[in-house]
């Protein structure tokens, strides 16, 4: 059985937020290094990819996200979530198989689909919290929401930052969308 309070499926909520942005902060931490030193690709390369994860993420916000309400927002959250871990699990392994301009091209698509999966995420996410935290409670729910983001990629990048001193790259974009589906996993349990 899952959480039977309002309060504990925000509490749960929150930590899966966290979760989801601390596998890629993970990722981001560890992406252009990645990029330039494992693929070779060129140092003015990585903003053009990085670019194109806020560009879709912004396209998915203000396009997709008007879906949501067809789907549950609970349900289109864990796609999401689910998506984005597939997609940093998938960028290790193709790029050990692709050759180096294949796995640049693709890494910058993965990256991208990662911020258009965000984007509906936040939207999802809000949408949740609004409708499960108390209406005088809005402002709070919304600020622990932010918060939980926040957290989840700031930590998320610290040890991104961190395994990377000690393993190879490819660990961090492991155990980051390791990381991000368990944030999946305990939004299912609601």
């Amino acid at each position: 059985a899952g959480p039977s309070t309002v309060n504990d499926k925000l509490m749960v909520h929150y930590i899966a937020t966290v979760c989801s942005f601390f596998g890629i902060g993970m990722a981001a931490s560890a992406l252009p290094f990645y990029l330039t030193k494992s693929l070779g690709a060129p140092a003015q390369i990585v903003p053009l990819i990085i670019l194109g994860f806020f560009l879709a993420s912004a396209i998915s916000s203000a396009k997709l996200s008007s879906k949501i309400t067809a789907v549950t927002p609970l349900r289109a959250l864990a796609m999401a979530i689910a998506f984005r871990a597939f997609c940093l699990l998938l960028i290790p392994v193709l790029g050990h198989f692709l050759p180096p301009f294949s796995a640049i091209l693709v890494t910058g698509g993965l990256i991208a689909l990662t911020g258009g999966a965000g984007g509906i995420m936040s939207v999802a996410s809000a949408i949740r919290v609004a409708t499960l935290a108390h209406p005088r409670r809005h402002g709070a729910a919304m600020g622990l929401l932010s918060a939980s983001t926040n957290l989840g990629a700031l930590l998320g990048a610290l040890a991104g930052g961190l395994i990377g001193s000690f393993y190879p790259l490819a660990a961090i974009f492991f155990l980051g969308a390791l990381i991000a589906a368990l944030g999946c996993i305990l939004l299912l349990k609601l």
